[in-house]
């Protein structure tokens, strides 16, 4: 039995679609009794609809924070507790031009009208009320974040270009959510084959019994990548990796 593991954008989702092939061959390997989990750092609020269309065996969600089951239960969390969050927040949010947390029960933010996914507005000037699994926010201080993330002990993640930045717990990667899931279900990390394509997969590329990047993945992960698939997500890479390595030696 293999752990499948795959990143979402541009990894199996091309213009935030998934191919039938794709969908069709996960679904013959789970029947061959693989688990199918993806791997992404969205959150909860924000993958209802992938959690409908690939009804994964389990969801590493908010870049490693959070674990779902089959039934979108939460089997784990790391969370930024709210006495902690609210210190964070009085001390950065002067700085910020947007700022938004994925609390426990959804996400919330400063951004009126915001159409990204399902939130709550929250003036963040009042203090809030829930623990969280990660912090969002468009700064353009850098030297400010890394002062805040050192001084709590949070794992800070620049991406999406620009100031944008992801405040989570210490140590919190997609990898370790990887290996939380592995810890929590007995397997065995050998049987991870991981599928990505951004620099936010390279260590569970780097580090899985089979890592695979992707053609269309970022320069840094091509360099680095042990294998790398001869097709794109607009090719179906990972259902083409998986037909040969998997299925076709059960026909």
């Amino acid at each position: 039995m293999k752990y499948i593991i795959f990143d979402l954008d541009d990894t199996v989702l091309y213009k935030g679609e998934c191919s039938d092939r794709t969908l069709n061959t996960l679904e013959e390997c789970r029947k061959l009794g693989h688990k199918i989990v993806f791997n992404t750092a969205r959150s909860k609020n924000h993958s209802f609809k992938y959690l409908e269309m690939f009804r994964p065996d389990y969801a590493i969600l908010c870049g490693g924070a959070n674990i779902l089951d089959k039934d979108f239960n939460t089997i784990y969390g790391a969370v930024i507790d709210v006495d902690t969050l609210n210190k964070i927040k009085n001390e950065i949010y002067p700085y910020c031009d947007g700022f938004s947390c994925e609390a426990t029960d959804g996400m919330y933010t400063d951004t009126k009208n915001y159409k990204g996914q399902p939130n709550t507005y929250f003036d963040f000037n009042n203090d809030f009320f829930k623990d969280c699994y990660k912090i969002v926010l468009n700064c353009k201080d850098f030297a400010k974040i890394e002062e805040i993330s050192l001084k709590y002990d949070l794992e800070h993640t620049h991406y999406l270009g620009g100031t944008w930045h992801r405040l989570t717990k210490r140590n919190i990667t997609k990898w370790s959510g990887v290996e939380k899931l592995i810890e929590l279900t007995n397997g065995d990390l050998k049987d991870t084959i991981c599928f990505g394509d951004d620099i936010g997969d390279l260590e569970m590329i780097l580090k899985a019994g089979i890592g695979v990047a992707l053609k269309n993945s970022m320069p840094d992960v091509l360099s680095k990548a042990p294998i790398i698939s001869e097709y794109s997500v607009e090719e179906d890479g990972v259902a083409r990796f998986l037909e040969r390595e998997i299925l076709k030696w059960n026909k």
